[in-house]
């Protein structure tokens, strides 16, 4: 599907980039603003700030979020969406319908490599479209406005690049919020024990394995946890096969894989100690929870892909055998270095440490000391 992507949408951007008008009316204040992202739990999560920077700058304008099918599951729980729509990028006729009937005066696509995403911002109808310009990507052919994306900052700073054109500078950091009508289980509360840590072990994208931690690693780690919490496991139903392999030795554990919602495992997050995961969504999520969290980042760096959150610690392998992954389906280069094992450099006892320090109870200060009245 990339292939297919790189040789028939490079040419579709080209022949529509020809034919762009050079002049577009420009709506301002725009009634409807269209945010494109059709893939990426993370990666969504970290828009929510220029989100929230958006609707403090437009507050009577619609924001309308069009998310594909594994990413629209975080909608619920971001502030400042007028809606979303869930369109599918396999299926772009019906996307450009959808998007076309929304009628958004303003396009921002945060796509940073996709071209089917640049050829659905292009034919979405909006007097103006926003996109970026990555780097041997070819996909900027077809924007009014071309914003250029770079791997020498943050994800979240090239996000708030794509709003300065609106007058918009962003600084807010992300945030969820947890659904009123969000609970969990019922057959779940006789099954937590004690206070809980969560272990999320399985990333996404095209190159999942680079980012994910061995499972003796994860058993180590669960073994140094379990006198003092419950190890919960989060996770897909598809990744149950790996969590099956962990969490019988690990005494006292418990497999959630594919048994609750996002919104689910959001509250489920906001009522545990901390949370240990892999760089991906969850580790998004629970960072704009402002839950304690610790992230392994091994192919990815802190620096470009990080969880962003008052509460995160990030246990990291430093370049070059870390950190390599830049647009997410890279390949490590051992000629520089580059590790397709990083993640194995991390070790248990660090990541514990790690935890006993975000879930230390907070040293008692003075002023903190109830204060008796003194005898007249």
């Amino acid at each position: 599907m990339r292939r297919a992507d790189r040789w028939i949408g490079v040419p579709a951007l080209a022949a529509l980039g020809i034919t762009r008008p050079l002049f577009r009316r420009q709506i301002s204040p725009p009634a409807t603003i269209g945010l494109l992202k059709t893939a990426a739990i993370g990666d969504t999560v970290l828009m929510t700030g220029v989100i929230s920077d958006l609707r403090r700058a437009f507050p009577e304008s619609s924001i309308v979020l069009f998310a594909g099918p594994s990413n629209s599951p975080i909608a619920p729980l971001i502030a400042g969406l007028s809606r979303t729509i869930s369109i599918s990028p396999t299926s772009p006729a019906s996307a450009v319908r959808a998007i076309r009937e929304a009628a958004p005066d303003v396009l921002l696509d945060f796509g940073s490599w996709p071209r089917i995403d640049a050829l659905l911002a292009a034919l979405s109808g909006a007097s103006r479209v926003i996109g970026f310009s990555s780097p041997g990507q070819h996909r900027h052919y077809a924007f009014d406005v071309v914003v250029p994306h770079t791997r020498a900052k943050h994800e979240i700073d090239n996000y708030r690049s794509i709003v300065r054109p609106l007058g918009i500078e962003s600084t807010s950091l992300p945030s969820l919020s947890i659904p009123s009508s969000a609970a969990l289980p019922e057959a779940l509360a006789g099954e937590l024990a004690r206070p809980s840590l969560i272990f999320h072990t399985c990333s996404g994208g095209v190159r999942r394995e680079l980012k994910e931690w061995p499972i003796e690693r994860w058993i180590e780690l669960g073994r140094l946890a379990g006198p003092r919490f419950q190890v919960l496991f989060t996770g897909s139903p598809a990744d149950r096969a790996v969590i099956e392999q962990i969490a019988p030795l690990i005494p006292g554990s418990l497999d959630l894989s594919g048994r609750l919602s996002l919104a689910q495992t959001a509250l489920l997050i906001h009522r545990s100690a901390c949370v240990v995961s892999v760089n991906t969504g969850v580790a998004h999520i629970s960072a704009a929870l402002q839950a304690p969290t610790v992230v392994l980042d091994g192919a990815t760096t802190p620096a470009r892909w990080g969880a962003l959150g008052p509460r995160v610690v990030s246990i990291s392998t430093p370049p070059p055998a870390g950190g390599f992954l830049h647009l997410g389906w890279e390949t490590p280069d051992s000629a520089k270095g580059e590790r397709a094992d990083c993640m194995m450099l991390i070790e248990p006892l660090k990541v514990w440490e790690a935890v006993e320090t975000l879930t230390a109870p907070a040293p008692i200060q003075l002023g903190d000391l109830p204060c008796r009245p003194q005898a007249q």
